[in-house]
């Protein structure tokens, strides 16, 4: 398909053929991973839209697998930690969002 335009998605909404079946096949190919990562979109939204819940240092310490004294000296630099009225708290949704993006390291 070298120098053909292929129509895209919108134009195979609207009503229009592909030219070929390779062009065929390639849109195939388009939806079915606008697809995945629809419902990538759509699950990540869900688990976003679950209530959060604040944990206290016991509870995070716990969940991440450190001592509380690890969790207060980093409590500037951590995405998780919630300043409440002088107390410190622990975004249990970040915490899980934490671990996750370290998983893979």
């Amino acid at each position: 398909m070298v120098g053909l335009a292929m129509i895209g998605l919108d134009d195979l909404v609207a009503g229009a053929s592909p030219a070929s079946r390779d062009e065929a096949v390639s849109l195939m190919g388009l939806v079915a991973a606008a697809q995945i990562r629809l419902a990538k979109i759509v699950a990540d939204l869900a688990v976003a839209s679950a209530e959060d819940r604040l944990l206290d240092v016991a509870e995070a310490a716990e969940k991440l697998g450190v001592d509380r004294a690890w969790l207060y000296r980093r409590t500037r630099s951590l995405p998780f930690v919630v300043h409440l009225d002088g107390a410190v708290r622990f975004s249990a949704r970040g915490v899980d969002q934490f671990i996750a993006a370290r998983r893979g390291r």
